[in-house]
């Protein structure tokens, strides 16, 4: 137990009360809140034990590393951010568990910003960093923020570095929206666009959005061998650094930037985009690196994939169920997209930058909204081969003049049926002109 300067408790050891903390923390792990974010909850419970069995010691960023999410030893954690992501999304969700679910509970879990280490406290007690509504949970939408919290929503924060040519974005704890209820804008303003993403970023329920990995790409065009999603888990793919030819100086760079938390600025202005949407409350989006995500929360969220084979192995598991792949050319190295189906008039593969084509400067992207491997939810795969690539598939999911024609076409009674379509748009330098459809499927 801690005690202030006039003797009043203000925190609650662990030790002091476990039957009582262990009931609480099992209706935690179970709430509505916590209980599809598995990664999360080990977490917790991580911290929990840490906390348990020795509260005098500091958890270190570079303890959860190695000891929850599989990093090295000596992993350098100015570049690799997972910890402090990952537990400023654990802070949200136990802030919106006692907002809601926990709204009566006399006893609070804290993280304390700054540190690693759990605390209870008496409601009443918690400390003034940390917001615990007391209003019962049905007293507003779990989707909206009223404005007078709004500069408690939690911001983005983005690091920029540049290494080796690569936009470094490490992703940080918090975002910044101004969050509204949607059907009185979004739905108002751009309706086909709401009926997509409302369908993805469900009140209440957790989305994935698991964003492409440079770092996987480098490493897999220096050993000549993709990474698949398989390989993901165990983190065993790091060690092929050690079998690349070639001096030790070039070894040590990619051992840094294949460890490192990479992805790009299109991938991030996805991420601003939808949580500008207003839809949903940001703090139930776990952001992801293609490396940190598990095919558990892919069987049991919604998901949005953003990449291709190469970039985000997870994309792979949908290539069964698709006509349309985005990926390298076996044959010419060229970046393509194979169409293994072809309708007439479509051509086999659309190539991007393909010197024999009419326009030379042509690209082309893909996007496919596919049931999730368990048909409990909904996956979104954008996939674009670079950073023009990936926006212009964003434009065309976010601007209503540019989907509303594709919905129009699609629509089974005003529902939006799982479906692929190939984007074509002109590469302008480092962005992409006019975005349109050029072949599509509805499954």
């Amino acid at each position: 137990m801690i005690a202030n300067a006039g003797g009043k408790r203000s925190a609650v050891d662990s030790r002091d009360r476990a039957g009582e903390t262990t009931g609480l923390v099992r209706r935690i792990q179970e709430s509505e809140t916590l209980r599809r974010s598995g990664r999360l909850k080990e977490l917790l419970v991580y911290l929990l034990e840490r906390t348990g069995s020795d509260s005098e010691t500091a958890v270190s960023e570079q303890d959860i590393g190695t000891e929850v999410y599989g990093r090295h030893p000596d992993y350098d954690t100015s570049h690799d951010t997972i910890v402090r992501v990952q537990v400023a999304q654990l802070r949200k969700k136990l802030e919106r568990y006692y907002a809601n679910e926990g709204a009566g509970d006399e006893l609070v879990l804290t993280i304390p910003r700054g540190r690693y280490q759990v605390q209870w406290h008496h409601r009443a007690d918690t400390p003034s960093g940390m917001v615990v509504p007391t209003a019962p949970a049905d007293t507003a939408p779990a989707n909206l923020v009223p404005l007078s919290r709004q500069g408690k929503v939690a911001r983005t924060k983005v690091v920029l570095a540049i290494l080796s040519g690569l936009v470094l974005l490490l992703i940080a704890a918090r975002f910044v929206p101004a969050l509204v209820s949607w059907p009185g804008s979004l739905a108002w303003r751009s309706p086909s666009v709401a009926k997509l993403w409302s369908g993805l970023l469900v009140p209440g329920r957790s989305t994935n959005v698991v964003l492409s990995d440079p770092g996987i790409v480098m490493l897999a065009n220096a050993t000549g061998r993709r990474v698949r999603f398989s390989e993901l888990g165990d983190r065993l793919f790091l060690s092929r650094v050690a079998a690349v030819a070639g001096e030790e100086q070039f070894k040590t760079l990619l051992q840094g930037v294949t460890a490192a938390q990479l992805t790009t600025l299109s991938d991030l202005e996805l991420v601003r985009r939808i949580t500008a949407l207003g839809i949903s409350d940001p703090g139930m989006m776990n952001i992801l690196a293609a490396r940190d995500f598990r095919i558990r929360e892919l069987n049991a969220q919604n998901t949005i994939l953003v990449g291709y084979g190469l970039s985000n192995p997870w994309v792979e598991v949908f290539q069964q169920s698709t006509n349309f792949v985005l990926d390298i050319d076996p044959t010419t190295k060229a970046m393509s997209v194979s169409n293994l189906n072809p309708r007439r008039g479509e051509p086999a593969k659309y190539v991007l930058g393909d010197p024999k084509a009419s326009s030379p400067a042509q690209g082309f992207a893909t996007v496919a909204l596919l049931p999730n491997p368990t048909l409990s939810g909904k996956t979104l795969i954008i996939s674009g081969a670079d950073v023009p690539g990936t926006e212009s598939a964003i434009r065309f999911l976010m601007n209503e003049e540019l989907w509303e024609p594709f919905y129009r076409r699609i629509a089974v009674n005003g529902e939006i049926p799982s479906f692929e379509v190939v984007l074509a748009y002109r590469r302008l330098s480092n962005s992409s002109g006019n975005v349109v459809p050029v072949a599509w499927r509805v499954h």
